[in-house]
């Protein structure tokens, strides 16, 4: 039997490297860490991990403005965590893809799925996605150019999940 490989320092830092990468906006090597997680997750026969791990691609894409590359990323992992009925991931891959969709101009489309992002948020007690969603929405109004509807929006975010939560 051969001994294993030694991991390359990419493998070793996965753990932490992501996030550390990330946050400190060292994108293209963000991207690197989670390319070879969601390799890692794919081939250790982890679906869903794989598909949360490209979300998480997907975000630094669209932060970097590759949207159409987020999209299909979003969108892919928005199939995967609907047929597992994960609805806290629902709501948080909804969000993502809408605010891309609406950076990319779809406004219509982009505000029915921040509004179900919202609404299943709600449904499973995810208070800050609730926030979030609610807080692209009302990005969403000022792209649209609807300033009014943009702070109404942002006032009832502004107050909290307790005062919008069902």
């Amino acid at each position: 039997m051969q001994p294993s490989p030694r991991p390359k320092p990419l493998e070793t830092a996965k753990p932490w490297g992501m996030p550390t990468a990330y946050w400190l906006g060292n994108w293209d090597e963000a991207r690197q860490h989670y390319a070879l997680a969601n390799e890692l997750d794919e081939r250790t026969g982890d679906v869903l991990g794989a598909a949360l791990g490209r979300n998480n691609l997907a975000e630094i894409l669209s932060d970097q403005g590759h949207w159409e590359e987020a999209e299909r990323h979003f969108r892919d992992t928005d199939r995967i965590v609907r047929a597992a009925s994960f609805l806290s991931a629902i709501a948080y891959v909804r969000s993502n893809l809408g605010r891309v969709v609406g950076r990319l101009g779809r406004h219509d489309e982009a505000l029915e799925l921040l509004r179900e992002a919202r609404d299943r948020a709600a449904d499973v007690g995810a208070g800050t996605q609730l926030i979030e969603a609610d807080a692209r929405i009302a990005e969403l109004h000022v792209f649209r150019a609807r300033p009014a509807e943009a702070l109404a929006v942002a006032d009832t975010a502004r107050r909290g999940p307790r005062s919008i939560m069902r």
